[in-house]
């Protein structure tokens, strides 16, 4: 079977690594698999970058998105879509596969054309495809009835004039005219999709995201904080800094300003720089991580992983987390619960409880046993539900079933 992926990089940032894991995952189980995507990382001939272009061609990108961005017209107006349509990789197509599709590189009035080369599949990383701009509503639920007069123009993907009810109306008739399968990584996104009256009538298929076990596995303490310059002895909560405020590190720094704890614990950090450290607490900043294998380490180093997230698909930090036998804690929002079960597999917290991120941090960084018996479990847990394996499966099974039934209705 030969799977085409279309999405906004090969490997970088959650979506992208999630996507990427598919698709090495295909070729390792003898698929032909191929990715077009925005941006490429991954030095491989079987992935090209529409918008890595040099030259004139360039500038003239960087220019019509300016436009684009300047209008609202939220890729709509890109005029690069036969890039996609004439790519070389599409040829012999039995399934294209979506992914991330915002980000300014993929001109969405495509997709009809593109449904007619080959059945369509998309996986939805977030609630972009059901709404008029935004990747998560939270409590707004304009995007059930048309969106417009938009309370939040600046929730990314952000738009400067409120074109969202337009917006609204152009998914509403590009999919009525695609009519993909869908493919959501969590319970709580499927129920989303199912709510929506633009994704209502598509078949929806629920298959959380595979990790590597071998890769993402538990390390020894001291191995990972001897590499890491950490000391053996500390407790260690591990985060992942990033500026967009729906990842919720605000209300981790708060938590952090009210737990007393003698020794302070260490805070490793991974990603952007905190602007913000409360007094007293030894910092290790990682900086940007691109290897899987530091990204494990730095999941060995930790005691605790926290992600107190304010909306959620399937956190890909939270899986890599459990297969490396850590526990998380984390706010009780959209997909988290598929992987943190209350003191099963993790701490859930109820969404901006500061005092319940200051219990769980206290209770899971004192109690040993407990803290062990979380992490083995999560891990177990992964093994049984989210290898790479199982994922691959699971999608060359839904690839079998819209191959067949594009033939019969043939």
């Amino acid at each position: 079977m030969n799977i085409v992926h279309i999405g906004t990089t090969d490997n970088r940032g959650g979506a992208a690594r999630a996507s990427f894991r598919l698709h090495t995952g295909l070729r390792a189980a003898g698929h032909g698999s191929r990715m077009v995507v925005g941006w490429k990382v991954e030095a491989s001939a079987d992935t090209d970058g529409v918008m890595d272009r040099r030259g004139r061609r360039r500038l003239f990108r960087r220019a019509m998105a300016l436009v684009d961005r300047g209008l609202s017209l939220q890729y709509t107006a890109l005029p690069w879509g036969a890039d996609f349509l004439a790519h070389p990789f599409l040829e012999g197509a039995d399934v294209i596969h979506l992914h991330n599709l915002h980000g300014g590189f993929f001109p969405l009035r495509i997709l009809p054309r593109l449904a007619r080369r080959a059945p369509v599949v998309w996986s939805l990383y977030d609630m972009w495809a059901m709404t008029g701009h935004c990747a998560y509503a939270y409590d707004c639920e304009r995007w059930k009835t048309g969106c417009g007069r938009c309370p939040r123009l600046g929730e990314m993907p952000a738009i400067h004039m409120d074109t969202s009810a337009m917006h609204w109306r152009i998914k509403r008739a590009l999919y009525r005219e695609t009519a993909p399968t869908i493919a959501t990584g969590s319970a709580w996104m499927a129920t989303m999709v199912k709510g929506s009256p633009l994704l209502e009538r598509c078949d929806v298929h629920t298959i959380p995201y595979g990790t590597d076990p071998t890769v993402f596995r538990p390390v020894a303490k001291a191995q990972a904080r001897n590499a890491l310059r950490i000391p053996l002895d500390a407790h260690v909560i591990l985060m992942f800094a990033v500026s967009e405020p729906r990842k919720g590190g605000g209300y981790l720094l708060d938590a952090l300003e009210r737990l007393s704890l003698d020794p302070p614990p260490w805070l490793l950090i991974v990603g952007d720089r905190l602007g913000r450290v409360p007094a007293g607490l030894p910092v290790r900043q990682m900086g940007f991580v691109d290897s899987d294998d530091v990204l494990n380490l730095c999941y060995g180093a930790a005691d605790v992983f926290v992600l107190p997230t304010l909306a959620e698909n399937f956190p890909l930090s939270i899986l890599d987390a459990s297969a490396a036998g850590i526990p998380s804690i984390a706010f009780d929002v959209g997909g988290v619960p598929d992987l943190v079960q209350h003191l099963e597999t993790g701490y859930l917290v109820t969404e901006r409880a500061v005092d319940g991120l200051v219990d769980g941090l206290r209770r899971l960084l004192t109690d040993d046993g407990l803290r062990r018996r979380l992490g083995d479990n999560a891990r177990s847990a992964v093994e049984h539900e989210n290898s790479i394996e199982t994922y691959v499966r699971r999608f060359v099974a839904l690839y079998g079933e819209v191959v067949s039934a594009k033939g019969s209705r043939a």
